[in-house]
């Protein structure tokens, strides 16, 4: 059987990483104490390949839509997967998919560094079992730890001030906190 065979016997990158976005719609997490969902609710891509790699454009059409892509916040090298999740000391985790033993460009090693060092846990993995297993290695770290707040606490959330109503600011547990009027 020749290479070119082979390859097309491996699922695609794009095959790959719905196995992986599968595989977190149907995983439970702890995401706040006591409180549980689905891990796919926090994990989404950022499709930057897939939307500029279609046929369907020419070249012309293809350098006007990466105009108005980054215009609207398109950034080359960003990683394929987000998960906005915090754990142990990350802010969130970041996961490139690449496919027949490919790594990751230039661009992207640039956006990992930069996450990194900005506190995200930040891997590629080139098939989904071993994706997998790094998102169950992060999610394992446990409950995100806040700095300089005592056992780790998260500060209350407040809800932003919507024009023509004022409602009582929630506090991460749901309740309603006291006015400070």
């Amino acid at each position: 059987m020749s290479r070119r065979n082979l390859r097309r016997l491996r699922p695609s990158e794009y095959e790959e990483q719905c196995a992986v976005v599968a595989w977190a719609d149907f995983t439970v997490v702890e995401y706040a104490l006591d409180r549980f969902c689905p891990l796919g609710r926090f994990l989404y891509s950022i499709p930057n390949g897939e939307v500029l790699n279609s046929g369907q454009f020419d070249s012309k059409q293809r350098i006007a839509r990466i105009g108005r892509l980054r215009r609207s916040g398109f950034r080359a090298g960003a990683l394929d997967l987000a998960l906005d999740l915090p754990r142990g000391q990350y802010h969130g985790a970041r996961l490139e998919m690449k496919s027949d033993g490919n790594r990751p460009s230039t661009a992207q090693g640039e956006w990992m560094a930069t996450l990194i060092e900005a506190c995200y846990h930040v891997g590629w993995a080139d098939n989904a079992g071993d994706a997998i297993a790094w998102l169950r290695a992060y999610v394992a770290l446990g409950l995100f730890q806040f700095a300089g707040r005592p056992n780790g606490e998260a500060p209350g959330l407040h809800r932003p001030e919507i024009a023509g109503s004022t409602p009582a600011p929630a506090t991460i547990d749901g309740t309603e906190e006291a006015s400070h009027a």
